[in-house]
């Protein structure tokens, strides 16, 4: 994250090996990484905004 190692559990690490492009960078949004799932803080405010982010998405994997 932010070219830093970031530390995921396995089969977060799969679904995003699945869907890495061979060819070009592709933009991926996962909540389990962009919101602290454990400071209740950073994730209040975040979570009203998911719906959003969500429906402004090309395809959402649910």
């Amino acid at each position: 994250v932010d070219g830093c190692p970031f530390e995921v559990i396995p089969n977060v690490e799969r679904i995003l090996r699945r869907l890495r492009h061979p060819e070009h960078d592709r933009v991926l949004w996962l909540d389990f990484i962009c919101i602290d799932q454990k400071n209740t803080t950073e994730k209040e405010p975040q979570v009203p905004l998911m719906c959003a982010i969500y429906s402004c998405s090309s395809s959402v994997i649910a």
